[in-house]
């Protein structure tokens, strides 16, 4: 009984696993903008490891991006929320960056 059980839980719980693993272009529009709302703080910081990472995490998003087919670097792949949802946080990051 108790291998029964820990087999369907074990069928499950990799349903739910494999299901959330997959990247998606509202993940790395997610991740963009906490990378953008992130790097006032880096760079105030001049914290010259903390700006290699934060460097290093956006090059990686930008791998993301393009395994995905997206140009993180043109408007065209993103949606008008996306793109509202980046301007905020690039307005927010200048106004950081300022103070």
């Amino acid at each position: 009984m108790k291998t029964k059980l820990a087999s369907i839980l074990l069928i499950i719980s990799s349903a739910f696993m494999f299901t959330s693993c997959g990247d998606s272009q509202d993940k790395v529009v997610d991740d963009m903008i906490e990378l953008i709302e992130e790097t006032p703080e880096v760079m105030k910081s001049g914290d010259k490891d903390k700006i290699a990472a934060h460097t290093k995490k956006m090059e990686e998003l930008e791998k993301r991006a393009e395994a995905l087919g997206m140009d993180p670097k043109s408007d065209d792949v993103f949606t008008e929320d996306q793109k509202m949802r980046i301007d905020e946080a690039t307005k927010k990051a200048s106004a950081d960056m300022r103070n």
